[in-house]
């Protein structure tokens, strides 16, 4: 599990609340939770403000595929 859904749940945000927050949308927050995306830093830095964690946590499980 991405830490991203797991600080998201806790602070009972939905991925919708959350995209609106930080300037993405839903679909890019799925795909992000799901290790299929990697934010941009800028989007890092304000996911991990929101969720109270540091940027690197979120960074840090992607799993993209080439």
């Amino acid at each position: 599990m991405h830490p991203l859904l797991k600080y998201r749940d806790t602070t009972g945000l939905s991925q919708q609340e959350l995209g609106e927050l930080v300037g993405l949308s839903k679909a890019q927050i799925s795909r992000i939770e799901a290790g299929r995306s990697a934010p941009s830093p800028g989007s890092a830095e304000r996911l991990a403000a929101i969720v109270g964690v540091p940027a690197w946590d979120i960074m840090r499980h992607v799993s993209v595929a080439s």
